[in-house]
């Protein structure tokens, strides 16, 4: 009996064919990760990465710069008009100065010659002026210690329309004040009085400590000066109250001076007694 044998099966292996995925990365070559030179690579770029940072991170923003230095040459060039508008120039300004810090390298040379022209620019913001008004003495003001006056006494008709006139001088000669004043109807001794006694208060209330009358009533300054005596009921009062106001002074002289050298009190009391002051 014959026995057939099976036939045995062939073992067929299949060949992978290529893709064309597979082609493609052949033949690109080595992949990054095989090449021997990939760790190089990959240190090269991170340096130039960072070195690019780096001076990306010093350069300033050109936008930023650039309106920073126009709102300085504004605030520079742009007059001031009173103490608030002054008060937010300046706050802008700090605020400008600022930003500048925060834009700018100061260790850069030429970000520090920017910065600080843009300071100086700052700070020569003009200051407010004080106005003519303000820059006036007040009433009351103190004068020199010395001080001489011119006193005059007008009046037509005697008794009849009076008036005193004074013209108040340092001792190099300038003026200080001078006053025209109607009194009404009175003597001319009386207004001569009246003067001194406006001349006096004056002074006193300037801080005047002494004080040199000048007169061209040579009565009114010899009674003064004791040579002669007041008679008169009607001025005695005012001699007294001349001697009151003496002692608010150091020192006060009288003295007689001619017509002449009297004419700014006249003229001052002429005019007072016309009715032009």
């Amino acid at each position: 009996m014959t026995t057939k044998k099976s036939p045995t099966k062939k073992s067929t292996t299949k060949k992978s064919i290529p893709t064309k995925s597979s082609r493609k990365k052949s033949s690109a070559g080595p992949s990054k990760n095989s090449s021997s030179s990939g760790p190089a690579r990959g240190q090269a770029r991170g340096s130039a990465k960072n070195a690019t940072k780096k001076v990306a991170a010093k350069k300033p923003s050109t936008t930023k710069t650039r309106a920073t230095r126009k709102l300085a040459t504004k605030l520079s060039a742009s007059p001031t008009s009173g103490s608030a508008s002054t008060a937010r120039q300046s706050g802008v300004a700090a605020h400008a100065a600022d930003s500048q810090l925060s834009l700018f390298d100061v260790s850069s040379p030429a970000a520090s010659r920017e910065l600080s022209a843009t300071t100086a620019a700052t700070s020569r913001t003009p200051r407010p002026q004080p106005s003519p008004a303000q820059q006036q003495p007040a009433s009351g003001a103190r004068w020199p210690e010395s001080v001489v006056v011119h006193t005059d006494g007008a009046c037509r008709g005697n008794p009849g329309p009076s008036s005193i006139g004074l013209h108040f001088i340092d001792s190099q000669g300038g003026d200080l004040d001078r006053v025209g004043e109607r009194i009404g109807t009175q003597t001319n001794n009386y207004a001569e009085y009246t003067a001194v006694i406006r001349a006096l208060e004056v002074a006193a209330r300037h801080g005047v400590r002494r004080l040199t009358v000048r007169s061209d009533s040579e009565l009114m300054v010899r009674q003064m000066q004791g040579v002669y005596k007041v008679k008169s009921e009607a001025i005695r009062p005012l001699f007294e109250r001349v001697q009151q106001l003496q002692r608010q002074f150091a020192e006060v002289r009288f003295e007689h001076v001619r017509r002449e050298f009297n004419a700014e009190a006249d003229r001052l009391a002429n005019l007072a007694l016309d009715g032009r002051l």
